[in-house]
């Protein structure tokens, strides 16, 4: 049952999906009002592209799913011509493609060849202007640290510079500033996990963990108590974080927001073996909004990213509580999913006004179709967090 299911969760990714005409590549959600077709990981091509390979590594698809993956990634190294061409970082640019190729090598649909070293060496090695996940060093090094471990040690040289350029911005109090979304002005400190604070303490003490230098241990853990000092809490305990320091507003998503912090958290226990560190992401993770109340189903923002946040916390602790809460998740979202017999199993995500939808890593599909694959197969040692691990 459960491969089958799965078989049509793909089957959905790759056939149920809204596809461009002209290019026969996948739609992203550009915004609210238009799609078009990307290439980067967090809504493009690259996240299909990772997603279809990390099905195929463990034992879901067919030959001809290898074929298509060869065909996306050809299509990639093309660099036909999309809004987002030639962008940095893991999740909105090239970086992501590195991690779409080592899932591929990981997965024996590709070998590796003379171009690959060249490839990674060129984009994990450049150094973006923006210090953060998506955009930024952050993300460089996370995607260095994987290649060091699959590909070639001599990777590890790329994460110790994005490192080191994460070490020389970190301000006095353990915090980044970054740039504002809205007014790409400076200054602006960031707690979240994507542009901000809890992101960069996830990167230097997964650094750390693989380093195992003095510097990345006290930076990340100044990150960690400048996020924990910064906390909102209410009469009950729980946790929140403002999406940045001069906003009111409060978050609650991976993205901006408690469950992305927990991440960072989750990373400073495996790094320095604090239990103050579970604890804290115990915290952030204590909010528990009634699952049919959460009207996102992605993973950036909704029950796709929960689920895979409490994973994360399982495979770190073991708890039959959190898996069987990412479970609760997998139910609500098998509830409310499309089934159809032709095109496979799919959801709409509430980030769209039309009713169609999309293959996004992040926002769509493909973050839901991930979370499924984790939790049916039970494996969140072998599968982490998209695009992170």
């Amino acid at each position: 049952m459960s491969q089958r299911y799965l078989e049509s969760v793909l089957q959905g990714l790759l056939e149920g999906t809204e596809r461009d005409a002209a290019s026969g590549q996948w739609l992203a959600p550009f915004d609210e009002t238009r799609t078009c077709v990307l290439r980067n990981g967090y809504k493009g091509v690259t996240g299909v592209l990772y997603v279809l390979a990390a099905f195929r590594r463990h034992g879901v698809g067919r030959a001809r799913h290898e074929q298509q993956a060869l065909g996306l990634l050809d299509w990639l190294l093309y660099h036909h011509p999309t809004e987002d061409d030639q962008m940095p970082g893991l999740f909105s640019g090239e970086a992501g493609v590195v991690m779409a190729i080592l899932e591929l090598i990981s997965a024996g649909v590709l070998e590796e060849e003379s171009w690959t070293g060249t490839y990674l060496d060129t984009v994990l090695g450049a150094m973006p202007p923006l210090p953060d996940i998506t955009h930024g060093a952050a993300g460089l090094g996370l995607a260095s640290l994987r290649a060091a471990k699959e590909f070639s040690p001599d990777f590890r040289h790329h994460a110790r510079l994005h490192a080191e350029s994460l070490l020389e911005r970190q301000n006095a109090d353990g915090s980044w500033s970054t740039r504002d979304d809205a007014t790409q002005g400076t200054g602006i400190v960031h707690p979240g996990f994507a542009h901000g604070v809890a992101g960069m303490a996830y990167f230097l003490a997964e650094c750390y963990r693989e380093l195992g230098t003095t510097d990345l241990r006290n930076a990340s853990i100044r990150a960690g108590e400048w996020l924990w000092e910064n906390r909102i809490t209410n009469e009950t305990g729980e946790c929140a974080w403002k999406y940045s320091m001069n906003a009111s507003r409060v978050s609650n998503a991976w993205c901006h927001g408690a469950r992305g912090v927990s991440m960072a958290f989750m990373a400073l226990a495996r790094a320095t073996g604090r239990e103050t560190d579970v604890q804290r992401a115990r915290a952030a993770l204590r909010r528990r909004i009634p699952l049919h109340e959460i009207d996102d189903l992605g993973v950036c923002h909704g029950l796709a990213g929960y689920g895979e946040i409490l994973l994360e916390l399982h495979a770190q602790t073991n708890s039959p509580d959190d898996f069987g809460r990412a479970r609760q998740v997998f139910s609500q979202l098998n509830r409310i999913a499309r089934h159809d017999p032709e095109r496979g199993i799919t959801w709409v995500s509430a980030d769209r006004r039309e009713s169609l939808p999309t293959a996004a890593l992040m926002v769509g599909n493909g973050g839901i179709a991930h979370f499924v694959l984790r939790v049916i197969r039970k494996n969140p040692l072998t599968m982490g967090f998209p695009l992170l691990s």
